[in-house]
């Protein structure tokens, strides 16, 4: 079987299914031998010898066959859980890789969203302290405009400098 990774394909069965297929064969292919082989079976119906010089007899075939097909099963299974639990494990630490680059990738925006934070504080309070200059400077100039119309106007009345009412006197000429 065939599966694709950040590192491309990757074959992770196949040895497997062809392990069970040949352990399978190789199995029944005995027991049917044994079933209908001449003289009793494969062995004849005699003693089988397992190396250490004792021997094991069985006249059931069909028995020897179906627990050779089970062996065979069994080991098949368990490269298949081996391949499994090796492509979890690959599984879950690229997981973790990337679980640290998104982490990275928080931290930096967490950066970038609090130094954004800090120059908006600081904006506003350029803007709060220049709305209240401009304020300041909007009452001062309002005061001195109502002390030059104070001064110089009454209401219902003009008033008018002393010097603009009362011209100094010219200088007298003698005329012969």
């Amino acid at each position: 079987m065939q599966i694709k990774t950040a590192d491309g394909e990757r074959n992770v069965a196949s040895q497997g299914v062809a392990g069970t297929a040949l352990g399978l064969g190789i199995a029944g292919t005995l027991g049917f031998l044994n079933q209908f082989a001449n003289g009793g079976g494969l062995f004849g119906g005699r003693v089988v010898s397992c190396g250490n010089g004792s021997g094991v007899v069985s006249d059931d075939t069909r028995l020897i066959g179906a627990l050779e097909s089970k062996i065979a099963k069994l080991e098949s299974e368990r490269y298949t859980d081996g391949v499994g639990i090796e492509l979890y494990k690959e599984i879950v630490a690229k997981s973790n890789a990337n679980d640290d680059k998104i982490q990275a990738n928080y931290v930096e925006l967490a950066k970038a969203v609090a130094e954004l934070d800090k120059k908006v504080a600081v904006e506003r309070q350029q803007t709060i302290d220049n709305f209240a200059f401009l304020n300041n400077e909007i009452c001062n100039t309002k005061k001195e405009i109502m002390c030059y119309v104070n001064a110089t106007f009454v209401p219902g009345k003009l008033v008018m400098p002393l010097d603009s009412i009362c011209p100094p006197a010219a200088a007298a000429t003698t005329t012969t």
